[in-house]
């Protein structure tokens, strides 16, 4: 695992000295995805382009490893950031065609790789997560890739005819050509959904490159993108050809493919351990990678003291179970606040899932006896394991009894009506306008977003968010509703919250976290599961558990869900009142476009105990946070 970053002149009008300075800069600012050593290489001529690289050694610890590399040919320079789990197999095959290597790393199959397939093959045929860049001499273009599911990050925007790119926003705040200009959709979208996703980042002219896509920048300017692989066209797949065997066919067919996934993830020259909750998912992954081996796996937790967030005892009868070498730490309301400052660097962006808190606590002790860990982030999405499913498919169900139009026909008037309350309208008004908005949804997918929505329209002035959180892109009509909103969350929850917290929180303090959840085979396999076997006997997810079973006793695995989070809404009435106040009387407010009239309600109905907002306070006092570390940080202001 690394950091990299770089830059294009395609004018020709910068001196490569001056253009291998700003991407020394931005490599610095980077240096905690990659204290191990650092790499710069530069094209020479005109076009320029410099390619950076901060090392985390993982594989082939030796300078055989180090990196911007270049194939044999010379042609392509490369800095990459990530691991190629199938790697040893990638090599054996390019060794049949005459590439000769001079290392073990996975870096240079890819570069070899690259340059015996071209990009759009080389990428067909690895297995892993990554982010790189990689600038073709002979065609002078600058070539930007991620990863099929977004587990690693990579940005770019262009100024004055140069092309930055970097895996972090700070990094290209660096460069000092990038105003600190926030981007007004961003903030809508922010929240409304506690993230950001697709293209558009943060920042004002910044790109995020998608999961899944190849960006091509040539000497021109001309950008041109295109998928080499297509969550739709997973999920489609799973409707057209669906597993037509039975549940206990099925179950021999995930746990096959669980295997193999975590069997590839277990390979590294350095200490490797796994995170360990008490949900069924980091269960079923630590149970996989203990039974393949010849050592204790070594899991780490998080407990609190609250009961209701607390997940430790399970984790710690899993761990006795299994036979881990176990370690636990208990996180206190004062660790919290301590780590609370932190985030706004730690993330880049603004992000309102609390569970960055222990999610950077568990990584930085985990540090202390492993480099690698492998987690089980993808479970939920895919085997459909989140509350919300069961909740959003019944509420649809009973949403077309009547047709739709009839529906937001008798809504429409009173959500009007009710909306117009500028004080606290009182709990049960509350529940009428929630249950009316979704009674007016005219999809699932509208539905699904009203259910997820944090805040609503009216806490931004001036901004018209009528474009709304968008459908479920690419999705097939003929599958089941469940199936529907776990694609939702695999395009947009997973790679905008999930796996953005996990890298920055594990990279932050220089540990690689691996998800053998996220094996794009093993997601084609589930996409083709259909309702009956994913939720068998009404269970969610079902699949997971009977794989599971066969490792713990089932005793020990069927306990109600309680999810990796803090105990957010007592800590905002009693520690962390202070800083959302704060917050709350903050120029932010004006400067973001924030409604203080309509903050302030809901921070007293919090405090008063009339109504629960943990999740609209902490997502607001997470945004203010972020702004004010990046507009002190930063002298350029648009």
């Amino acid at each position: 695992m690394c950091g990299i970053a770089g830059a294009f002149d395609l004018g020709g009008g910068e001196a490569q000295g001056e253009l291998s300075c700003r991407v020394v800069r931005m490599m610095e600012t980077i240096r905690h995805r990659g204290p191990d050593g650092d790499g710069i290489w530069a094209s020479g001529g005109s076009p320029g382009c410099v390619l950076g690289h901060r090392r985390l050694a993982i594989v082939e610890l030796s300078n055989k490893g180090h990196q911007p590399m270049v194939d044999h040919s010379g042609r392509y320079a490369l800095t990459f950031n990530g691991e190629i789990y199938n790697h040893v197999l990638l090599r054996k095959e390019l060794e049949e065609k005459g590439a000769i290597f001079c290392g073990g790393s996975d870096t240079e199959v890819l570069v070899e790789a690259i340059r015996l397939y071209g990009i759009r093959r080389a990428l067909d045929k690895v297995v892993g997560m990554f982010a790189f860049a990689v600038y073709d001499r002979e065609c002078r273009k600058l070539i930007l890739c991620r990863d099929r599911l977004g587990e690693k990050p990579i940005y770019y925007f262009i100024r004055d005819d140069v092309v930055y790119f970097a895996s972090e926003l700070k990094a290209l705040l660096a460069t000092g050509r990038l105003p600190f200009a926030v981007c007004r959709e961003g903030i809508a979208e922010y929240l409304g959904r506690g993230y950001l996703s697709g293209e558009s980042s943060i920042l004002e002219g910044v790109v995020r490159v998608l999961p899944g896509q190849i960006v091509d920048v040539n000497m021109s300017g001309c950008v041109t993108s295109s998928l080499y692989w297509e969550m739709s066209r997973a999920y489609d797949a799973g409707v057209n050809e669906p597993f037509r065997g039975s549940f206990d066919e099925a179950i021999d067919g995930l746990e096959s493919h669980l295997m193999r996934a975590v069997h590839g993830q277990m390979e590294a020259d350095v200490p490797l351990g796994a995170f360990l909750s008490g949900g069924v998912d980091s269960a079923l992954v630590v149970s996989l990678m203990q039974r393949q081996s010849t050592t204790r796996i070594k899991t780490f937790t998080i407990g609190f003291d609250e009961q209701l967030s607390d997940e430790s005892a399970a984790a710690a009868a899993y761990a006795k179970h299994l036979g881990t070498d176990h370690t636990e730490f208990r996180l206190s309301a004062k660790e919290a606040l301590d780590v609370i400052p932190k985030i706004p660097y730690i993330l880049d962006e603004p992000m309102a899932d609390s569970s960055i808190i222990p999610t950077y606590c568990v990584s930085r002790m985990a540090k202390q006896y492993v480099t690698v860990s492998l987690s089980a982030d993808g479970g939920d999405e895919f085997f459909a394991g989140y509350n919300n499913y069961r909740i959003a498919s019944r509420a649809w169900a009973a949403c077309r009894i009547l047709p739709g139009w009839s529906r937001r026909t008798c809504a429409q008037p009173l959500i009007d009506l009710l909306s117009k309350y500028s004080v606290s309208p009182g709990q049960n008004i509350h529940r009428t306008l929630r249950l009316l908005k979704l009674l007016s949804s005219s999809s699932s997918s509208q539905l699904f977003s009203s259910l997820t929505r944090i805040w609503p329209d009216e806490i931004l002035l001036n901004h018209d968010n009528s474009k709304g959180s968008g459908g479920m892109e690419g999705s097939n009509s003929a599958l089941d509703v469940i199936a529907g909103f776990q694609f939702y969350d695999s395009v947009k929850y997973l790679p905008g919250d999930i796996l953005t917290k996990v890298d920055r929180a594990s990279m932050s303090v220089s540990l690689e976290s691996r998800a053998p959840l996220l094996d794009h085979r093993l997601i084609e396999f589930a996409w083709t599961l259909p309702k009956a076997i994913r939720l068998h006997k009404g269970v969610l997810k079902a699949p997971m558990r009977a794989v599971l079973y066969k490792h713990i006793p089932k005793k020990l695995v069927d306990r109600p869900k309680k999810g990796f989070s803090v105990p957010l809404s007592a800590w905002l009435r009693c520690e962390l009142r202070d800083w959302f106040e704060d917050a709350l009387h903050s120029n932010a407010l004006d400067e973001l476009g924030i409604d203080r009239r309509v903050a302030k309600r809901f921070w007293n109905e919090h405090l008063s105990g009339v109504r629960d907002h943990k999740a609209q306070l902490w997502a607001l006092g997470s945004l203010i946070n972020w702004y004010q570390c990046w507009s002190d940080r930063t002298v350029s202001k648009e």
